[in-house]
């Protein structure tokens, strides 16, 4: 090889050895730099907590963006929530600056109505500390979208709360413009409150939240917290939200878009958003948090999921066939049993319950427990005895109006290694009890609508399924050998009877 040749090999190598090395250190400089972290949640008051200990990834950043119908500095009681987080952060110095962004587009007499609203919130505390009030009312900045847009605001937090939708004249277009604006900033904490009970419209607002899922691109760490089941409402005007959505039991089915506090909101979210999020690969913001990891393992079964899409397309028939039959059974037809098995054991088996109910009251219910092979004639059969429940007074068809029918499809059952072995509004429970005074009493049943329903809790719900029993509410603590529980993952739906 002649001299030239051999120093342009010898130089060949050499630039190949400086570009892998290059290329090895981009890639550890990526891996070392701090991912975005999402956030979700469905209360905002759980991103004051979030941000506190992101101080790692945030490295001293104290400017907030605020997405969001309120203001967030309105109480200032010991508790944090929902409604005073924005400004405890400021008072405390963690954040110096916040754009609040309520609209598209604000123009001034929209942004002094807003400072009005900054004011009002502060009222309280104006009259007990002036210079707080102060210094909460001038971090505040009040600007639309498209004022936000035009400012370099350099490195900043974002949170975005989905009650700011309900007021956009075009919300799929203020998503679409605030994500590619959330995309291209310097974030490193991205945090995103529902706020279910602020919502208008239950699958309209959904389809926000999975619409923002599948269209924020940004690599990013997707954490979520569910809250609790049987959570309560953190403030008067969130009890009176939840009170309105109480008021329409329509609207809660697993089937379509079911609304519920807590936890229970989370569980219940259409299957497309469920993969979306899951696609995110998203996690327990707090490892300890068994509830969200509950409610995570649930959206991942994929028996359930099968058993789902065989049986979520026909609910709406199936609650036809359940009103056929009682509007008939008023009349006087009789539908007679069909087979059903006594045997939970049974595999790839179905089972089903009728329950009518007013907004306050049970009217009646029947269960075929697994076995069903005729499902039809069985929704039949358990809507003639539901109307007729000896437990209650008959359904009369004067009261049809105000009469509200929910089915319960049940999957297979599985024995359960201890009575807290199960998902509230996930699983059905069944509870057999060998030393029952009377044979009626050997098998309880109680299905998984009535925790969502209800707001349970999981100690609540078994102690609903104990006095269901006529045993004492501890019972399934404390006979656990006389006492066998059984689970069944359940599709529901419920609905008028005339709608």
């Amino acid at each position: 090889m002649s001299d030239s040749k051999s120093n342009i090999f010898h130089l060949v190598k050499k630039i190949k050895f400086a570009l892998l090395i290059c290329f090895i250190s981009v890639l550890i400089f990526s891996c070392a730099r701090p991912r975005q972290l999402v956030f979700l949640s469905d209360r905002h008051g759980l991103s004051f907590d979030v941000v506190l200990h992101a101080e790692a990834a945030l490295k001293g950043c104290d400017t907030l963006v605020l997405f969001d119908q309120h203001n967030d500095v309105s109480s200032f009681d010991a508790e944090i929530t929902s409604f005073n987080w924005v400004g405890r952060f400021i008072e405390c110095g963690a954040i110096k600056k916040v754009y609040w962004v309520p609209s598209y587009k604000l123009d001034d007499l929209a942004k002094r109505a807003n400072q009005q609203y900054i004011q009002k919130n502060l009222s309280e505390l104006e009259k007990l500390d002036g210079a707080r009030a102060e210094r909460i009312f001038s971090a505040f900045y009040v600007c639309g979208l498209d004022e936000l847009k035009k400012l370099d605001l350099g490195k900043v937090i974002v949170t975005f709360d989905f009650d700011v939708l309900c007021k956009a004249q075009e919300p799929a277009a203020f998503i679409a413009e605030a994500t590619a604006w959330i995309e291209a900033q310097n974030c490193k904490l991205l945090t995103l409150a529902f706020s279910s009970a602020y919502q208008n419209e239950p699958a309209e607002s959904l389809n926000w939240l999975e619409t923002f899922v599948r269209g924020y691109g940004k690599k990013a760490d997707w954490l979520i917290s569910c809250g609790s089941f049987g959570e309560k409402p953190e403030s008067n005007e969130e009890n009176e939200k939840w009170k309105l959505w109480q008021k329409k039991p329509e609207i809660f089915s697993s089937f379509e878009a079911g609304f519920y506090s807590g936890a229970y909101f989370w569980l219940n979210i259409p299957p497309a958003l469920q993969d979306e999020l899951l696609k995110k690969r998203v996690k327990p913001y707090n490892q300890d948090d068994s509830t969200t990891a509950a409610v995570l393992k649930a959206w991942q079964n994929t028996e359930y999921r099968a058993f789902r899409e065989k049986y979520a397309a026909k609910l709406q028939q199936y609650k036809e066939i359940a009103k056929d039959a009682l509007l008939r059974s008023l009349d006087g037809e009789i539908f007679p049993p069909v087979y059903s098995s006594y045997d939970l054991s049974a595999k790839n088996s179905v089972g089903v319950v009728v329950r009518f109910r007013t907004l306050t009251n049970d009217r009646g219910c029947f269960a075929l427990y697994c076995g069903i092979d005729n499902i039809e004639g069985a929704i039949r059969h358990c809507a003639y005895e539901a109307a007729i429940d000896p437990r209650y007074p008959h359904i009369e068809k004067a009261e049809l109006d105000e009469l509200y029918v929910n089915i319960s499809i049940f999957s297979d059952w599985q024995k359960m290694s201890g009575a807290l072995d199960f998902v509230p509004g996930f699983d059905s429970l069944i509870m057999d009890n060998g030393d029952a005074a009377t044979q009626d009493l050997q098998r309880t049943l109680l299905q998984a609508s009535v925790a969502t329903e209800r707001g349970y809790s999981q100690t609540a719900f078994l102690r609903r399924l104990c006095r269901k029993a006529c045993l004492p509410e501890t019972a399934w603590k404390d006979a656990p050998q006389a006492l066998e529980f059984y689970k069944s993952p359940t599709l529901t739906y419920t609905s008028k009877v005339l709608d």
